[in-house]
């Protein structure tokens, strides 16, 4: 169901929640939080039988701000690219406003 923090080939760190057959959900937190954001709505989502996942932003939580990290322009390929690394065909995504 829950996993620890898990951490990508280009460094960003990210947590995986929920059944292995639910549909996925991908958790953005605004800049300046981290994965943790979110924790008071994951057991409403994993109880509902999606699997979601959260990550932290380059600089933000256990992500380093890094030559690795990618520029805040890029971050919509960044998440494509994830998601297509963990097999992810099709996700729903709750997104708050990322600049504040």
């Amino acid at each position: 169901m829950a996993t620890d923090m898990l951490f990508a080939p280009n460094g960003l760190a990210y947590r995986l929640d929920g059944p292995y057959d639910g549909d996925w959900i991908v958790l953005f937190n605004s800049s300046g939080t981290d994965h943790r954001m979110r924790d008071d709505v994951v057991p409403y989502l994993t109880q509902a039988g999606y699997r979601v996942r959260r990550y932290d932003m380059c600089g933000q939580g256990l992500t380093a701000l890094a030559v690795s990290c990618i520029p805040m322009g890029d971050l919509t390929h960044d998440i494509g690219d994830r998601l297509e690394h963990l097999g992810i065909g099709r996700a729903h995504c709750l997104v708050c406003h990322l600049a504040g």
